[in-house]
């Protein structure tokens, strides 16, 4: 894991290149600067521009910026289809592996942009009023959220 961030204009373009190859609906990410530094919120949509929020003040990376960038090297990533959510009961059902990948692949990106950094994908479910956000950091449980509930998943995984 590196400790140090990326660039900021190559970790946006990795958040955009992420977003498009999982089919999100928005990907988010804390990116950790280091103790002396003010965290950056990076947030995007597939083919959009990325907002950048340092707290204070927001600016946009356009297309220009985003194709001058090096995206980080991903893991392979693939689009899931919806997964039905149960906010009743906490279920997911998904297509066999289906949120294992999109699991792993968000803890990765969070682990590609470094020291702390936190990845957010938003995805879209079978229930159209339904979102399943799911984050990472390295190091830390998965968190799973939809509907008004949040689960943490098992240390380690998925493996």
């Amino acid at each position: 894991m590196p400790d140090v961030a990326p660039p900021l204009a190559d970790a946006a373009a990795t958040l955009r290149a992420f977003a498009e190859r999982i089919g999100a609906l928005r990907v988010v990410a804390v990116l950790d600067r280091g103790d002396q530094a003010v965290p950056l919120v990076l947030e995007c949509a597939p083919g959009a521009t990325v907002q950048v929020s340092d707290g204070t003040r927001e600016v946009e990376l356009g297309e220009a910026e985003l194709l001058a960038a090096a995206p980080l090297p991903l893991p392979e990533i693939r689009p899931v289809p919806p997964m039905r959510v149960d906010p009743a009961t906490g279920e997911i059902a998904a297509q066999l592996g289906s949120l294992e990948h999109v699991a792993g692949a968000v803890r990765e990106l969070a682990t590609a942009l470094g020291g702390r950094s936190v990845a957010t994908v938003e995805l879209a479910t079978a229930a159209a009023e339904l979102t399943l956000s799911i984050a990472a950091r390295a190091g830390e449980p998965i968190v799973l959220e939809f509907g008004d509930h949040q689960y943490q998943a098992p240390p380690g995984w998925p493996s």
